[in-house]
């Protein structure tokens, strides 16, 4: 999401703060007092990749220059190895999983007090990222302008599956609000986490069941509130008998597409959802072209676009932003009522 209403008062959230600049490594998007740059809140996502690689090549620049890591530092592994364990340090706990220990044994055995050490001050500086990134800024933008800047933007539906509504419910003291996923995983990249254009409202399905914590830095998904990659607009739907719906061409699609499909179970989902068939086929069979030349010949002064439009309107005036599977939805409607002629 981005904001023109809200400048302002998001400037006021990050001036606000307090920053420390005990790891001032991160210069590039960070004012010298610590406090995040312009640049990097309104980074725009086609940027996120170059971020990363700034930051981890600066983190490992400024390990290197401490002086702490002779030993292990000159490992040919050692860059990636500090990449691996900021990305794998638990947000939370700050634990560190024996596995991705294991996987840089060579190193360990140059020197296991160095090895411990970076560990431990991986932890501190990923600790250090959380504190600034969400403890002081995401969750301070989400409590106070989350609902705002998903209004401002007109997001009602999920943009991951656009099939579950993301509507903002506010009566009395009564405040129901979707869940604010981050693109790229705050618990992965935490100096990513008040981006404005890595918090997508999502709904709970798609956040925490389908997405919970795939890492869309390492494994490229298509972003759903891009319009140069808004899948949606592209999927064309078929069906097999009056049950089985599907996805028709999935095999041209773009391998960041056919992910995004794969890890939102856009196929599957959508093909629970055969009320939307059986409605238009029984539309369709009801007000055929005999129906309506009966109906015509009984209210001549409506026109046989009017009956049309009064039996699928439904389907011809879909709002792409309000209705959930619109793309489903019209995909169904062109080819069931065009293919037995009556549009």
């Amino acid at each position: 999401m981005q904001t023109k209403l809200y400048i302002q008062d998001l400037k006021n959230i990050i001036d606000g703060e307090t920053y420390s600049s005990i790891y001032s490594f991160f210069s590039n998007y960070e004012e010298t007092t610590g406090k995040p740059k312009n640049d990097l809140i309104y980074l725009n996502y086609s940027n996120f990749d170059e971020v990363i690689v700034c930051f981890f090549d600066s983190l490992f620049d400024y390990l290197k220059n401490t002086g702490y890591y002779p030993n292990i530092q000159t490992h040919a592994d050692f860059e990636r190895c500090v990449e691996d364990f900021f990305i794998a340090t638990a947000i939370s706990s700050g634990n560190l999983g024996q596995l991705i220990k294991n996987k840089y044994h060579n190193i360990n055995i140059l020197n296991t007090g160095e090895f411990n050490n970076l560990i431990e001050e991986i932890k501190n500086i990923k600790f250090f990222f959380k504190d600034k990134y969400i403890t002081k800024l995401f969750n301070k933008i989400r409590d106070e302008l989350g609902s705002k800047i998903q209004q401002e933007n007109e997001i009602f539906l999920c943009p991951y599956c656009q099939r579950n509504y993301v509507n903002i419910i506010q009566k009395d003291s009564l405040t129901i609000k979707p869940d604010l996923d981050h693109f790229y995983p705050k618990a992965k990249y935490p100096f990513l986490a008040a981006t404005l254009d890595n918090l997508i409202p999502a709904c709970q399905v798609c956040n925490s069941r389908l997405k919970k914590e795939i890492d869309f830095y390492k494994i490229k998904h298509l972003h759903p509130l891009k319009s140069t990659e808004k899948i949606f607009g592209k999927l064309k739907f078929l069906y097999l008998g009056n049950k089985n719906m599907y996805i028709k061409g999935k095999s041209t699609l773009s391998a960041e597409e056919q992910q995004y499909i794969k890890t939102f179970r856009i196929e599957e989902i959508y093909n629970t959802h055969t009320e939307v068939l059986e409605d238009i086929l029984e539309k369709n069979k009801k007000y055929n072209h005999v129906k309506k030349h009966h109906i015509l010949k009984t209210c001549p002064s409506m026109g046989m676009r009017t009956i049309k439009e009064l039996v699928f309107h439904e389907y011809i005036n879909i709002n792409e932003k309000k209705v959930p599977m619109s793309s489903l939805k019209k995909s169904l409607f062109k080819k069931i009522v065009a293919k037995n002629g009556n549009i």
